[in-house]
């Protein structure tokens, strides 16, 4: 009877766990991770523990402006709607990963404060570095209170009102809930595991649309900065020349940026160096390590993660920002819609006074005596003068 009751007690134990873990496991509503660039959009779906869907769809030049502004949001939802019913891809909430050349993007540091009066130190403190006006901006930072320094150091992040409602008016036309919208390159961190780097380390991605550096060091990211060079894959590939001549201004590129790094306040040395590219731009990672005498790690990002495909950093950007509850060092997220408090202009008061209390008043006024006499002096200067 004993063995019996604790047979029982084991299938009722066995059946207790069965029903958990799979509740545990079960598949969770789809993820939609969305990067854009002018000529495409590189689409990742999750759901669950299932292999991600991996979609890109291209855009011509009539649909998409030089700001990654849509022209025609009819078209632009018909266009992706159209794809989304081929992909067999369903409205889903969707975290949008978008370039870091819409975006300012600044750090700075503050004293250290109660955190009451962090907020308003910081939007007081990043207007100085808009280049367009205050009311026009939504924003973003992310900051860290050192207190062994007694510094505040503050990563801004701003970009301009009607690039992210647009984002938000065509998916919502897509019948798609937004999550969360974010740097490109800072969702692409979410991959690398970097919460516990404690020395400095520079993240460089480089892929055949442009390329991008971040310092990041215990789960912050001290700087960020989009490379100033020409878009790679338009050169013609037997153009020798023009690729040693691209290689040289990248690493020109990446000198000027660790050296904007080393002027920031309370900078420390970068110690590694984690070169992020597609395949055919792997090679550049001796030279670049030979001209910056730095140790670099190159990594394919398809290498990354085994769910990735054809080594492409579009999937990569929009695989990382699609991955929900993953871990991150960047909590930015601009479709939060941060504005700035603007002052309005205040209005001189108008007094209105009506033609019955017109007599009163002159009446008050006269029994004033300093006013009465100023009156009979400019009566009396008046009539000398005529």
């Amino acid at each position: 009877m004993l063995g019996l009751g604790a047979s029982k007690e084991n299938s009722y134990i066995n059946q207790w766990i069965r029903t958990n873990m799979a509740a545990l496991f079960a598949k969770k509503g789809q993820q939609l991770g969305a990067y854009f660039t002018q000529d495409a959009v590189y689409l990742v779906q999750t759901q669950g523990l299932t292999k991600p869907k991996f979609t890109v769809i291209n855009i011509n030049k009539e649909q998409v402006n030089l700001n990654y502004l849509f022209i025609d949001e009819a078209k632009t939802i018909a266009l992706l709607q159209e794809e989304f019913n081929k992909n067999g891809i369903k409205s889903a909430d969707i975290s949008i990963a978008i370039n870091a050349r819409d975006l300012v993007m600044r750090y700075f540091e503050l004293p250290f404060m109660p955190s009451n009066e962090i907020e308003p130190a910081i939007m007081f403190e990043s207007k100085r570095y808009l280049p367009f006006k205050a009311e026009e901006v939504y924003f973003d930072y992310q900051y860290f209170q050192n207190k062994k320094d007694k510094k505040l150091p503050v990563i801004f992040i701003g970009i301009k009102k009607e690039i992210i409602d647009q984002y938000l008016s065509v998916f919502k036309g897509l019948g798609c809930k937004i999550n969360s919208i974010e740097p490109a390159h800072f969702s692409l961190l979410k991959l690398l595991d970097l919460e516990k780097t404690s020395t400095p380390t520079a993240i460089i991605d480089a892929s055949s649309s442009g390329a991008n550096i971040s310092v990041v060091c215990d789960g912050f990211i001290y700087f960020s900065r989009d490379l100033n060079m020409p878009v790679i894959d338009q050169k013609t590939k037997d153009e020798a020349v023009s690729s040693a001549n691209l290689l040289i201004k990248f690493i020109n590129e990446i000198r000027v940026s660790l050296d904007y790094y080393r002027r920031q306040p309370s900078s420390m040395p970068v110690k590694n160096v984690i070169y992020l590219c597609e395949s055919e731009l792997k090679d550049w990672s001796d030279t670049l390590s030979k001209e910056l005498d730095i140790n670099i790690k190159a990594i394919k990002v398809g290498e990354l993660k085994q769910l990735l495909q054809n080594n492409s950093m579009g999937f990569a950007k929009a695989l990382a920002i699609s991955i929900s509850g993953g871990k991150s060092i960047s909590s930015i997220n601009l479709a939060a819609k941060k504005t700035f408090v603007v002052s309005r202009p205040t209005t001189s008061r108008k007094i209105s006074v009506s033609a019955e209390a017109l007599p009163n008043l002159v009446l008050n006024l006269f029994n004033n005596a300093l006013i009465r006499n100023s009156f009979l002096v400019a009566i009396l200067i008046v009539g000398l003068v005529y």
